[in-house]
């Protein structure tokens, strides 16, 4: 037992709190996990109804030769109108990279990143859409709808040691959009039996490939592509609590979306972010 405790203290001794000394430069490999959600005008109610797709089919061929094609007014083809609220949750992804650090003085510091952050932002709870076809109609359960985003991210931030290796962070953080996707799950069911292959065009969701039977409910799942929906370069305010023992750095930061995603003017939303990782830092 004693060996056991002498060990132990041995190996904490070489996991010391130590801080970098004024003047030096240290590079530090992370990984860890985020949850992220959206906030703004997404979470705050969805119109949903009766889909009748070939009225909105037939708008826009009514409409293809003028300036109003593509812009549907939702009361063509909803009915039964009704508001039906859908609340973000979070969802779990992952953050990776690299920090580089100058110690200026004793309790000073900068540091500049390169990351790269898999974020995600689902619903708790998604409506139930009835769609007309015009052969066959059916009837649609998402059970989760969200959004997959690749972002490289640089942090530019100011680190200020409160307690040995205790440190509070703050700074400026620009995110670069690689690729995003919508994602839908749920179950599907036909009012006929038969072959189809069909695809919902409001909504880009590939539901009908193969026989189905009338009336029994099926799974589907979908990714879309929609890169060119939202907005290829962010900003946030990281805000980060640290934690240094030895090499290791634990790290838990907060990350305040400051830019709209949606590349529109009619919807507002932004990216709102935990991160939580661990380091090894090397001195240079």
């Amino acid at each position: 037992m004693k060996a056991i405790l002498f060990g132990t203290f041995c190996l904490l001794s070489t996991l010391a709190v130590a801080q970098p000394q004024p003047g030096t430069f240290s590079v530090t490999p992370k990984v860890g996990v985020n949850f992220n959600k959206w906030s703004g005008d997404l979470s705050d109610g969805n119109i949903i109804g009766v889909l009748d797709m070939d009225a909105y089919y037939n708008y826009v061929e009514l409409h293809k030769d003028d300036k109003t094609q593509g812009q549907v007014p939702e009361s063509v083809y909803y009915n039964e109108m009704q508001q039906e609220f859908r609340k973000h949750t979070y969802k779990v992804g992952f953050s990776g990279g690299v920090d580089f650090q100058h110690q200026v003085t004793k309790h000073w510091a900068v540091t500049y990143g390169l990351n790269y952050s898999f974020k995600q932002s689902g619903y708790k709870n998604s409506p139930d859409v009835t769609v007309y076809l015009r052969d066959p109609q059916f009837d649609v359960k998402t059970n989760s709808f969200g959004y997959k985003m690749h972002y490289f991210q640089m942090p530019v931030m100011v680190k200020r040691y409160l307690y040995q290796g205790l440190a509070l962070s703050t700074g400026v953080q620009f995110c670069f959009l690689r690729q995003s996707y919508r994602e839908y799950e749920g179950q599907f069911k036909l009012d006929k039996t038969g072959t189809y292959s069909v695809r919902d065009e409001l909504y880009d969701m590939l539901y009908l490939y193969g026989s189905y039977e009338q009336g029994r409910w099926y799974d589907f799942e979908n990714e879309l592509r929609i890169s060119e929906d939202f907005e290829r370069f962010d900003v946030a305010i990281p805000i980060s609590l640290s934690y240094e023992v030895g090499p290791l750095v634990t790290d838990f930061r907060y990350e305040l979306g400051l830019r709209n995603l949606i590349d529109t003017d009619e919807v507002k939303s932004r990216n709102r972010t935990f991160v939580l990782s661990i380091g090894y830092r090397f001195d240079l």
